[in-house]
């Protein structure tokens, strides 16, 4: 999202290719359940909702860089219907967690191939 935030302000030269490690592109329905305990001192629970209105899902979609999206099948944070962007160039569903994802040494070898060749 901070990548996408970024992006938002206009293009980076010579970036590439980028790719998000389960996302809420969409938003999370926990960071909406979490929104109404803590949503006003914690005010990214709120941004980070699957709400229509929330920050993540008002937040313009990026179009002059590709990006690939890996998700985490058993994700409980994160569904992985949330994690797509309607202008994505890949999309990749991991045997994982939201968590675990940043261990994964097959995370890293598809990262790399979507960097080197723009597909997983």
């Amino acid at each position: 999202i901070i990548v996408r935030r970024a992006l938002s302000h206009g293009p980076v030269k010579n970036l590439g290719r980028v790719v998000l490690l389960a996302p809420p592109n969409r938003g999370s329905p926990i960071a909406r359940l979490a929104s109404q305990f803590v949503g006003s001192v914690i005010r990214p629970t709120s941004d980070l909702s699957d709400r229509p209105n929330s920050f993540v899902n008002e937040l313009a979609e990026v179009s002059d860089v590709e990006i690939g999206v890996i998700a985490a099948k058993y994700d409980l944070l994160v569904p992985t219907a949330n994690t797509h962007l309607r202008k994505q160039q890949g999309h990749e569903v991991l045997i994982a967690t939201h968590n675990s994802l940043l261990f994964s040494g097959q995370v890293a070898r598809k990262t790399i191939s979507f960097l080197r060749t723009g597909s997983f």
